[in-house]
């Protein structure tokens, strides 16, 4: 468990996920989504670009569950731990 604020409200913004947290600080973290969206398009060497990510790949929609610990499970599989939403998340978006 946690030591930090656990997550009490969350939606997505876009590719980001908006969390409200327990102390009442609203922060942002990338999705994972957007995660392998970025490592697809990176052009590091040895890396090829996957044409196949290109602009029509949309996200329709989320369901989010919040458990008791302030884990986020995003549609029922993408899982995201409480350390990770405080830890990798940043108070603005820039």
């Amino acid at each position: 468990m946690t030591d930090g604020p656990k997550a009490v409200i969350a939606e997505m913004a876009g590719s980001m996920l908006k969390i409200q947290f327990d102390n009442r600080e609203t922060r942002y973290l990338k999705s994972h989504l957007a995660k392998e969206h970025a490592e697809a398009f990176s052009m590091k060497k040895d890396k090829k670009k996957n044409i196949l990510l290109a602009s029509q790949t949309t996200w329709i929609g989320s369901t989010i569950t919040i458990q008791p610990d302030g884990t986020l499970v995003l549609n029922e599989n993408d899982v995201y731990s409480p350390e990770e939403c405080w830890n990798e998340s940043k108070a603005h978006l820039n």
